[in-house]
């Protein structure tokens, strides 16, 4: 028989929500930076000690426009942010740029050589300002709106023979010719598995210089990449140490995590990040409960796309984030806006504080 026990942990902080008829209040700028809870560690706390439960969504091209022929329509970022507003967002993943023809480019197309897009190569020792700024006045933006941003920092996923044209270690695309592809199989997985250590000092120079440009703020939350697979472990894990490391002499240390596609979810457990998002199928539809070992952030992205559970979720103990397809496509499903209302209204188990915060337990399921 499974009972449910409701654990106070301390204060939710999710996105203000005006009584019917009433004006949004200004959202409370995020507050920082997130630390593990050392009551509950199922959660994060914030500048404060006030506990956080994150739930939110995110989509892709919300950092740099995509290159023209995969018509995307024109992102407008301030709209998005009232969207995740109007559904009571509090966190979202900013997806990496890193692949050929993005803009702003993370490097400097200097050429004179033509990359495989017709326009000119990268040069992999010049990171491109304009990247930076743009990152920084996207984390800024949301803050100010009360988001926490979970900044992905590279797409292992990439490496994928059909996205290898576009690959900035394709040595096609670089004025270095330097290859992510050493086996000669037109996958790229090479750039993703420490096997190459001068690309490995490349990207460990743009890991550096995203941590400059951020650490100072409070709403900042890290990703190694977006699903790479069983090759690309060691490489994360040596990266989730690698910041630790290098922010550990800066001002604010901000959370590191790993997420992954094709091993087994025990990898990310023993994984020295502080938060996880599973991609095994027990938490598509009922999910296990959280024991603490670490902050777990179920993201539908990894469990076939649309499947996942917020309020289960909310109940075990796991922070719930909905992969939406937002504008980039016309079409709609019951499940996409389950989880865009499902997930925003989690927070709002708890009563409603003077303040206009959510207020209640965090809870999570356990068996009798």
């Amino acid at each position: 028989m499974r009972g449910l026990f409701i654990v106070m942990a301390g204060l939710l902080v999710a996105a203000d929500r005006p009584a019917t008829g009433e004006t949004r209040r200004k959202p409370t700028p995020a507050s920082g930076p997130l630390r593990v809870s050392k009551a509950n560690p199922r959660y994060f706390t914030d500048g404060i000690g006030r506990v956080v439960y994150l739930t939110g969504s995110h989509t892709w091209g919300n950092l740099c426009e995509y290159p023209p022929r995969l018509k995307y329509p024109p992102f407008d970022y301030g709209a998005y942010l009232e969207f995740l507003g109007r559904h009571h967002h509090n966190v979202f993943r900013l997806w990496a740029g890193d692949g050929l023809g993005h803009r702003p480019s993370l490097y400097v197309r200097t050429g004179p050589e033509k990359a495989t897009d017709g326009e000119a190569r990268v040069d992999l020792t010049r990171l491109n300002q304009k990247y930076f700024d743009r990152l920084r006045e996207r984390v800024v933006a949301a803050r100010d709106r009360g988001i926490y941003v979970g900044i992905m920092l590279f797409r292992p996923d990439m490496y994928v023979k059909e996205d290898w044209p576009d690959h900035l270690f394709n040595p096609a695309n670089n004025v270095q010719g330097l290859s992510g592809d050493t086996n000669g199989d037109k996958s790229g997985a090479e750039a993703y598995d420490l096997s190459v250590p001068r690309i490995t000092r490349i990207q460990e120079e743009y890991v550096r210089k995203v941590i400059d440009t951020v650490n100072d703020l409070d709403n900042v939350l890290y990703e190694i990449g977006n699903e790479g697979d069983k090759s690309s472990v060691e490489w994360q894990y040596h990266f989730i140490r690698f910041i630790k490391k290098y922010q550990a002499g800066k001002p604010k240390q901000h959370p590191v995590g790993m997420t992954g596609s094709g091993f087994d979810d025990e990898t990310l457990f023993k994984s020295p990040a502080d938060w996880i998002s599973p991609c095994a199928g027990a938490y598509r539809d009922n999910p296990p409960g959280s024991d603490g070992s670490k902050v777990i952030i179920v993201d539908t992205d990894h469990l076939a796309f649309l499947r996942g559970d917020p309020w289960k979720c909310f109940l075990r103990g796991l922070q719930f984030i909905h992969m939406d397809t937002y504008k980039h496509t016309e079409k709609t499903s019951a499940g996409l806006h389950v989880g865009r209302r499902a997930g925003g209204s989690a927070p709002s188990h708890g009563s409603d504080a003077p303040d206009g915060r959510a207020a209640g337990p965090c809870c999570h399921e356990t068996a009798r």
